[in-house]
């Protein structure tokens, strides 16, 4: 497996354009912060899951936004898929993360975890 050298930060906001490209221009910090919160939960949850050989961290999500309107599950689900088909091999977590300001621009800063008992011995950095 290839951990990737790239940063986090830029690959959640490319992992989670689906959904943040929904948002209007006009985004305030609550409405980015709460869309980066579901990216930053599908992505964690997939890569749980695929570690424990298991769905229960896709399903407690899915049971957890329940209530809100049939739209943000099938987003979910869509990133569900996209995290494995397209960034399948990126093992890292997400840890602590914030949206920042920076110069009048918002935009994610964050911190990436990888379990390294949960990934092959063979590990390179790309």
């Amino acid at each position: 497996m290839i951990i990737p050298n790239r940063k986090i930060s830029e690959v959640i906001l490319e992992f989670g354009a689906p959904l943040l490209d929904e948002l209007p221009d006009s985004k305030d910090r609550f409405e980015l912060e709460s869309a980066i919160k579901l990216v930053v939960a599908a992505w964690n949850a997939v890569i749980l899951d695929q570690q424990q050989k298991t769905r229960l961290y896709e399903d407690e999500l899915l049971k957890a936004i329940k209530p809100m309107p049939e739209g943000f599950s099938s987003m979910v689900k869509l990133l569900f898929k996209r995290k494995r088909r397209e960034y399948g091999s990126d093992p890292r977590t997400v840890g602590h993360y914030e949206v920042v300001d920076r110069d009048g621009v918002l935009t994610l800063k964050a911190e990436s975890k990888v379990d390294i008992e949960k990934i092959d011995a063979g590990v390179m950095v790309h």
